[in-house]
């Protein structure tokens, strides 16, 4: 109890950390326009700012939605892509849940599970 790591090799307990990252969400979801003139933004600029938003992480369920769903998404054009070399690509479902883990631990989201998957060794 009131215990904190410090230092750059310091690590927090996974409970703490998800605790943590939650706060911050619900301060960043309260903060006004006021908040960032405090915070050292010129008015100027900050007027020209007309919304405000925050992102939430996502989670794997909608990491693989993204790899999937869209007209465009990055899958398809893989499957596309060697479609041109005479080069038939099929992905399963299990296969895009066994993915979607991998893009969230290391924060790099669908952009890094399309690389992996792109990738014969992957």
């Amino acid at each position: 109890m009131g215990k904190k790591a410090l230092g750059f090799k310091a690590t927090d307990t996974e409970a703490e950390a998800a605790a943590r990252s939650h706060r911050d969400t619900e301060l960043l979801r309260k903060t006004e326009p006021q908040d960032l003139i405090k915070y050292g933004l010129i008015p100027e600029f900050v007027g020209r700012l007309p919304v405000m938003g925050i992102l939430d992480e996502l989670d794997e369920a909608a990491l693989v939605e993204i790899l999937t769903k869209p007209r465009n998404a990055i899958l398809k054009q893989y499957q596309r892509l060697l479609e041109y070399e005479n080069v038939r690509l099929h992905f399963t479902q299990g296969s895009h849940r066994r993915r979607g883990p991998r893009g969230l631990g290391t924060q790099g989201g669908s952009a890094r599970i399309a690389h992996d998957s792109g990738r014969a060794d992957a």
